[in-house]
């Protein structure tokens, strides 16, 4: 225990960089390639396409471009609705007003952070044009009734999977499974480029047109021109060869969190204090980020994640709260008309541990016995 306290931190979720990563990227500056052109762009988005099973996919500097240009590649216009979880990291909301459309929160289900597929049907009006479905902490979203919904209204289907790579639902990778899907390579993802991001779909001419639109709608590259408003959104080469190196390392990267999760799930299961959320049927998690939550029936209301989080702290562990949902967030609360109270209930009774590849069983083990030593002490009082 003391060697461990002298650590700065046990960060949240820190990338692990392998000596390929070095190679690569001194190749990319040896060779000149540094901007958006080179060879490991091309050579990142094929092998992703390949990882896939997709024809061809599109990087961009980082997830939030993805998702916008997601959602233009989907013809949302000006004034449309699209129904998006409220618990969510708030790009998810943010790209909806970029292009002008209306966000419709969708609240979380009653025993877990991913939006409740069975309240989907009530949120659509005559004005719905898609559903941005999110993978949340990597937990593959249940999108067999979301399918079904988008089917009988006509609607687009957007996956926000920029937190699980390599999550699937019934084989089916997250971010394949509707029209269109994004990820994050941030610095905190199961793979990083640094910052990041891709687009992709099973439809050609959509990606045909993402790069298009990334590439500020250029038409004629000699001539400078542009026939639509475009995006300087492209990945760059030094950022791509990042990539290539992080990808060669993906299973590896993915059995290790896996791991993690498994072994925080095995100590914590079963405490009267703690709520556990188990893996939706017919879904393969990422394991990004372990999530717990503060099970209120059993402590007083001043115990909540963000009294975790800095008790935490205090031992030099790196957690944080579940996202504050978007229905309470200052710029969108004049779209708010209904009651979400789930998702508002998991933002204050949830919260993340540290989920690092390269997290130790003796960083683990630290990690264990300092939640249950803060609940024990709240147990006492």
């Amino acid at each position: 225990m003391p060697e461990i306290l002298t650590l700065p931190c046990i960060p949240l979720s820190e990338p692990t960089l392998t000596p390929n990563a070095w190679t690569y990227v001194k190749d990319a500056l040896d060779s000149g390639w540094v901007s958006s052109v080179g060879p490991y762009v091309e050579r990142f988005e094929r092998e992703f396409a390949r990882y896939f099973q997709v024809p061809r996919t599109a990087a961009t500097i980082n997830g939030t471009a993805a998702l916008h240009i997601a959602l233009l590649l989907a013809n949302i216009q000006p004034g449309d609705e699209v129904i998006v979880p409220s618990l969510t990291f708030i790009a998810s909301i943010n790209v909806i007003r970029y292009v002008g459309a209306i966000p419709v929160f969708w609240d979380s289900q009653p025993d877990h952070w991913n939006a409740d597929p069975a309240l989907l049907e009530s949120l659509i009006t005559p004005k719905t044009k898609a559903i941005l479905v999110v993978h949340l902490y990597g937990d593959a979203m249940d999108m067999g009734p979301v399918l079904e919904v988008a089917r009988k209204y006509n609607l687009k289907v957007v996956e926000d999977a920029a937190e699980a790579l390599g999550a699937s639902w019934r084989g089916q990778p997250c971010g394949t499974i509707g029209d269109v899907g994004c990820l994050s390579f941030n610095g905190n993802k199961v793979l990083t480029t640094g910052g990041g991001g891709l687009i992709i779909s099973k439809e050609p001419d959509l990606i045909e047109r993402a790069h298009y639109l990334i590439n500020q709608a250029k038409n004629d590259a000699l001539t400078f021109t542009h026939d639509e408003i475009g995006h300087n959104y492209r990945l760059t080469n030094m950022q791509a060869a990042l990539g290539v190196a992080q990808l060669e390392n993906l299973p590896e990267f993915l059995e290790k969190r896996c791991q993690i999760w498994q072994r925080y799930q095995d100590a914590f299961t079963g405490h009267p204090l703690l709520i556990n959320f188990g893996i939706t049927e017919d879904t393969i998690r990422s394991s990004w980020l372990y999530g717990l939550a503060i099970n209120s029936d059993s402590l007083p209301s001043h115990r909540d994640a963000m009294t975790m989080v800095n008790q935490l702290k205090q031992r030099n562990i790196q957690s944080r709260p579940f996202f504050k949902p978007g229905h309470l967030q200052k710029p969108f609360q004049s779209f708010v008309h209904t009651p979400l109270p789930n998702a508002a209930h998991w933002h204050r009774l949830g919260f993340n541990l540290p989920s690092s590849c390269s997290l130790s069983k003796q960083y683990q083990d630290h990690v264990i016995e300092s939640v249950l030593e803060i609940l024990q002490a709240w147990n006492s009082e």
